[in-house]
């Protein structure tokens, strides 16, 4: 298991985007890490209708939601 400090740091570097989907290239997060996923609903549709501004303001917006609530908590 990798430390918190040093995670991104010790990840072994990947040289092609291909290599993320290998199964062996994956590396489990430190332990005291949690993962927010958020999704945009009807997003694909609204790039297909040329809105990706718009899509772009809302992911945007999850992120600041997050940090605006991570107060005092090293992201």
């Amino acid at each position: 298991m990798m430390s918190t400090a040093q995670f991104y740091t010790d990840l072994p570097p990947l040289y092609q985007f291909v290599e993320t989907t290998n199964i062996a290239n994956f590396v489990a997060v430190p332990v005291d890490w949690v993962a927010v996923i958020t999704d945009i609903a009807g997003s694909t549709q609204a790039i297909a209708q040329g809105r990706y501004k718009e899509v772009n303001l809302l992911g945007a917006s999850s992120i600041a939601v997050v940090l605006n609530q991570a107060i005092g908590v090293d992201i």
